[in-house]
């Protein structure tokens, strides 16, 4: 079997446990309203579902990289108080290359215009998620 083929497979054997985990992510509020964001409760969660599959994880903050502030990305201006930032690690056993997955968490402001759908339920309907 191929690798392609292999993941295929493991997607469709594990649909369910996937979807479940997409909808508690979209079922908490993690808007980025500037200059604050409201991302703890997410990356709490996030957190949790990597060591329940096994993987380590590290928690921290942007004030406690050192340097970071003086970088020239560094964006000035907004409060990072309680929103932290999350790495999963999953140490391999062979001498391999390592795999990194990089996620956005934070999601737009609500804003004004009226939703059709509540935008924190997870809903799902005809094979897709609305959040």
């Amino acid at each position: 079997m191929t690798m392609h083929a292999s993941v295929k497979a493991w997607i469709a054997n594990h649909r369910d446990d996937i979807l479940d985990a997409n909808r508690r992510l979209v079922r908490i509020a993690s808007e980025n309203m500037y200059p604050v964001g409201n991302e703890l409760r997410v990356q709490l969660e996030a957190r949790a579902m990597l060591e329940a599959i096994g993987f380590g994880t590290d928690l921290f903050f942007l004030h406690e990289v050192p340097g970071l502030t003086a970088h020239e990305a560094y964006l000035e201006g907004r409060k990072y108080d309680n929103r932290p930032n999350v790495v999963g690690i999953r140490r391999g056993v062979g001498g391999g290359r390592s795999l990194l997955f990089s996620g956005h968490i934070d999601t737009a402001p609500l804003g004004r215009e009226r939703w059709t759908r509540a935008p924190f339920a997870g809903e799902i309907e005809d094979g897709r998620i609305y959040g």
